[in-house]
């Protein structure tokens, strides 16, 4: 087992150790001093110390953590020139301070650094180590004084940058809480045994101490606190007595503080018994053996947690290779660091290309990365917008005719659109292809930024510095040119718009076009013709059916017969009747209509069954001329037993058909009278 000083010092060793790296992965033994301003907290530390080496004054003095580390060094006879007394910073290595007086100035100096001069705080700490024969090795961290209102220059949130400072300490097991509380206030209103409640609620590393005993009202005493029967804690209290304001501007020295502390408790009734316990020299006897009683106790913890972290950092420093001069001198045959610059930057070139080719052995397995996402950006991204424009949606009737009358000027348009107006209409339209391009350009230039980050090898990882500067380099290199492939794009686009290739296949001229639509009415009006003849020889195949015929019209299911007018008889003097009542009656009865006389070249008769789903031609017949009974169906009959039965009479002209229709359904006539109208032609 190591020597008590061995064990404190070594425990200040690894503390120096872990602040210069910048980082304390392990919770290692101290005690913080917790307190409000005013207090007391200062003083109490520069008793223990034996020097006035701390800055005073109105409003928050300690602004960062004072990690305190007292080292007991005797007094060195054979060394007379050496002096008894010194003060080093870990900040200044090797340089000494005899004057304490310039302590307090270094102090001052190294908080205004790094926390500015306008009273905020910082939580990096000040490593201050004394080495003096009338200390104990013990380690303090005097945090800044527990405060509510902002007073002068301080921050509006003063308070919670204070609490967060200090939960950052004492929220750690490993640290022991020195709450400080004047005896002169009541104890429930003690700020710093209330905030280490929070971190240590059964008071298991908590070390209270009463200072100002002495300014306690006439009668009252501390005793029930110090005996642990008013608010218990297992490290129990210490009581002290410090000089006052008014003793540190009468300039009264700390040994004349120290003595006036021993005669106070040993002549007071009441502290008298249990004086030995009370003082500065018992404080600083009791933190040293509480402090060397926790690292006894954590040393096995500490000692596994240190081993453990020794080796993760090994295992990481196996994985930078070998040190920079031997790299450089396997590659080059020097030592030069600049041969090591250049080959760190070409293998960072050769990941970048990599990345680009799809050959980067690194590469990611859920995202698209590198060449990947840039193909991806051209052929998913770029080609869905150019898809997704509408050429003609921002064209409106109005605006294409007013452009050709514009390009026509005086003269009247012509069929075909002047080249003018093509022109005028289709730029605007080329140049909306401009927006999408830039989107591309963009997203290109966001997947690049992207991989000069990326872009790490593990023996780039050794020098960030020097990783970091190459990245900079090439984000700077990617954004001088993208100013220029913008610029490009945007020429592309513009010779786009700047000549219209009229040659190109799949570009539709005036000629084209008129030749399509010359071929489509050439087969709608071959379409129609054959229907015309088809109806014409229909027509004339059942007007010279054989006289005497009763005319009858018969539906392809097997419905009734529907007599149609008998031409045996005389017909009424009107030209013709559309029905006589018996066709009515077996159509299933309904009203009637008489078609209209009017003369012309014959009257024909036609009976039409109408449904949803198609219309039957039963019967053609002129007036006048020998009945002809037929039943004739164009297409497969399909009409339901629901079927509307229509019988019209139509007058044949010379120039057009009129059409009497007798509706049985008004929506089954007027179907029939418009296929009537469209398909019968007769001359």
């Amino acid at each position: 087992m190591a020597a008590p000083t061995d064990l404190i010092a070594l425990i200040n060793q690894l503390q120096d150790i872990l602040s210069e790296l910048g980082t304390s992965p392990l919770d290692l033994p101290q005690i913080a001093v917790v307190g409000s301003q005013s207090s007391g907290k200062s003083s109490v530390l520069e008793a223990i110390v034996g020097k006035d080496f701390l800055p005073k004054g109105a409003g928050i003095v300690t602004r960062r953590p004072l990690i305190l580390q007292l080292s007991y060094a005797p007094v060195d006879p054979d060394a007379p020139d050496e002096p008894d007394e010194w003060a080093e910073f870990q900040h200044l290595p090797g340089q000494q301070f005899v004057d304490f007086d310039e302590v307090k100035r270094e102090i001052e100096r190294e908080t205004a650094r790094i926390a500015g001069d306008n009273k905020g705080i910082s939580d990096e700490p000040i490593t201050l180590r004394v080495h003096s024969p009338s200390v104990v090795d013990l380690t303090l961290v005097d945090l800044p004084g527990l405060t509510k209102i902002p007073v002068g220059d301080q921050p509006s949130d003063i308070e919670l940058q204070i609490r967060d400072l200090i939960m950052k300490f004492i929220l750690q097991p490993n640290c022991i809480i020195l709450a400080v509380s004047p005896a002169n206030v009541d104890l429930a209103n003690s700020d710093s045994l209330k905030l280490a409640r929070e971190v240590d609620p059964q008071g298991l590393r908590t070390l209270g101490l009463l200072t100002k005993v002495d300014l306690m009202e006439t009668g009252s005493h501390a005793l029930d606190i110090l005996g642990g029967r008013v608010y218990p804690l297992r490290l129990g209290f210490v009581a002290v007595v410090n000089r006052s304001q008014r003793d540190i501007e009468a300039r009264r020295t700390l040994e004349w503080s120290r003595k006036r502390e021993q005669q106070f408790f040993g002549s007071h009734p009441t502290y008298a018994p249990i004086a030995g316990r009370c003082g500065t020299a018992a404080l600083a006897r009791t933190l040293n053996s509480v402090l060397l009683d926790h690292i006894r106790a954590q040393l096995p913890d500490l000692k596994a947690r240190l081993s453990a972290l020794i080796a993760a950092k090994q295992s990481e420093l196996i994985t930078y290779g070998e040190s920079p001069a031997v790299v450089a001198a396997t590659a080059s045959g020097s030592a030069s660091p600049n041969a090591v610059v250049l080959r760190l930057i070409a293998l960072y070139a050769t990941e970048f290309q990599a990345s680009i080719e799809g050959t980067r052995t690194a590469a990611a397995l859920t995202d698209l990365t590198g060449g990947a996402r840039i193909y991806a950006i051209f052929h998913d991204g770029f080609a869905r917008a150019l898809d997704a424009l509408d050429p003609v949606s921002a064209l409106t009737v109005h605006e294409i005719r007013t452009a050709i009358q514009n390009s026509t000027g005086a003269r009247s348009a012509l069929f075909f659109v002047p080249e003018a107006a093509f022109d005028l209409l289709v730029k605007p339209q080329i140049a909306r292809l401009a927006a999408p391009a830039m989107h591309c350009v963009d997203h290109v230039f966001e997947e690049l930024l992207r991989l000069t980050h990326e872009c790490c090898s593990v023996e780039l990882k050794r020098f960030p510095t020097l990783h970091a500067r190459l990245v900079e380099a090439v984000t700077a290199l990617l954004k001088e040119h993208l100013a220029p492939t913008r610029s490009f794009v945007q020429t592309l686009v513009a010779l786009q718009s700047a000549y219209i290739n009229t040659a190109h296949p799949d570009f539709i001229g005036g000629a084209r076009a008129v030749a399509q639509l010359e071929k489509k009415y050439a087969r709608d009006r071959k379409r129609r013709d054959a229907a015309n003849d088809h109806m014409r020889r229909l027509a004339h195949q059942y007007s010279a059916g054989p006289s005497g015929a009763s005319g009858a019209v018969a539906s392809t299911r097997g419905a009734a017969v529907s007599p149609v007018y008998d031409g045996t008889t005389a017909p009424p003097s009107a030209v013709g009747t559309a029905a006589s009542p018996g066709a009515a009656g077996s159509a299933g009865g309904g009203r009637q209509r008489q078609s209209t006389g009017a003369t012309g070249d014959g009257v024909l008769h036609v009976h039409v069954w109408a449904s949803s789903r198609g219309r039957e031609l039963a019967a053609v017949r002129r007036q006048g001329d020998p009945v002809s009974t037929a039943a004739v169906s164009p297409r497969p009959h399909r009409a339901k037993p629901a079927e509307t039965a229509v019988t019209m009479t139509t007058t044949c002209r010379s120039r057009a058909p009129r059409v009497r229709a007798v509706p049985r359904r008004r929506s089954a006539a007027r179907m029939a009278v418009i296929a009537i109208r469209k398909s019968l032609l007769l001359r």
